[in-house]
């Protein structure tokens, strides 16, 4: 299938690398490395798996599985990218028996908190940091996109991410989002390490500078083209001659055009080869999520 016509959008970014939290990322005795985990061991193959259809299974909802968020003119990709990968999560909590329903978590919760309760409000203008949403995520959760201490979450707003983003995140939403955290998350650095989270069901938060064209090939590909410090969602690998990783972009449903593959995957996304993910996690703020506590080796996903 094609995606709909382009229309005008705005290619926002917004991770910060910062070279002080990279290197404290890098080093085992401050950041877990996913490689290090049991999952990060696991001697897997070279089976393809989509976590979208995850979302899709719990929900009932065709393509696409997500709430259309497009951060527009605010630098919230950290946010974005995150919430995605949550959504992911709280998935395969309700395929695996542990959780009743799926709530979508809001960006603005978590870019805010990351901004201001973790990195002190010192970024002037927008922007993040994928350790600081890690802390955030895991110690202020995730609030869901509903009425939460008396604000309405149910659609994502630029504006809002922008308010929480100076001013931080209202005391009432941190009582609701708190009861919603992400349990555990991992650095990634390589390839392998993306390729054996996304097949036992655990979701990438890639933060990187590598930019992509904006069409996407006749096997749903994008070329490496340019600079983006940009934080995206990968919730994908497949393997064989296109081996890579599928990345769910936070620009809307109309930013990237040309065919998707396979045909349910997210419009908003698109592949790219293993060599370009693996260059893009090895700039050292990179996460795969984890809905439990660590990263057990997971045999079999609830897919099927």
């Amino acid at each position: 299938q094609d995606a709909p016509p382009a229309v005008d959008y705005t290619p926002t970014t917004g991770w910060v690398p910062d070279a002080g939290v990279i290197a404290d990322n890098l080093n085992p005795a401050w950041t877990d490395q996913f490689d290090a985990t049991p999952a990060g061991r696991a001697a897997l193959g070279d089976e393809d798996v989509f976590l979208w259809q995850s979302v899709r299974k719990v929900n009932n909802r065709g393509p696409p599985w997500y709430p259309n968020v497009n951060q527009e003119s605010v630098g919230c990709c950290v946010g974005c990218g995150w919430k995605h990968c949550a959504d992911v999560c709280q998935a395969f909590q309700i395929l695996s028996g542990k959780r009743a329903t799926w709530k979508p978590v809001s960006v603005e919760v978590i870019y805010g908190n990351s901004r201001v309760a973790i990195g002190g409000g010192r970024i002037s203008g927008d922007g993040s940091v994928g350790a600081w949403a890690k802390e955030a995520a895991e110690k202020y959760g995730g609030a869901p996109m509903e009425s939460v201490g008396g604000i309405d979450l149910t659609t994502f707003s630029p504006s809002r991410a922008r308010e929480y983003g100076r001013n931080g995140v209202p005391a009432a939403v941190n009582d609701v989002a708190k009861l919603h955290p992400v349990k555990g998350s991992a650095l990634v650095k390589s390839w392998t390490d993306v390729k054996r989270a996304i097949q036992q069901g655990y979701p990438v938060a890639v933060c990187s500078n590598q930019g992509f064209t904006m069409e996407r090939d006749a096997t749903g590909k994008a070329r490496p083209q340019g600079t983006w410090a940009h934080c995206m969602a990968i919730i994908g690998v497949r393997s064989g001659p296109n081996e890579g990783a599928f990345i769910l972009n936070s620009w809307g449903d109309r930013a990237h055009t040309g065919p998707v593959w396979p045909a349910d995957a997210p419009v908003a996304g698109f592949w790219d080869d293993a060599a370009v993910v693996d260059r893009m996690v090895r700039q050292g703020d990179s996460f795969a999520l984890s809905d439990l506590v660590g990263f057990p080796e997971r045999r079999k996903l609830p897919l099927d």
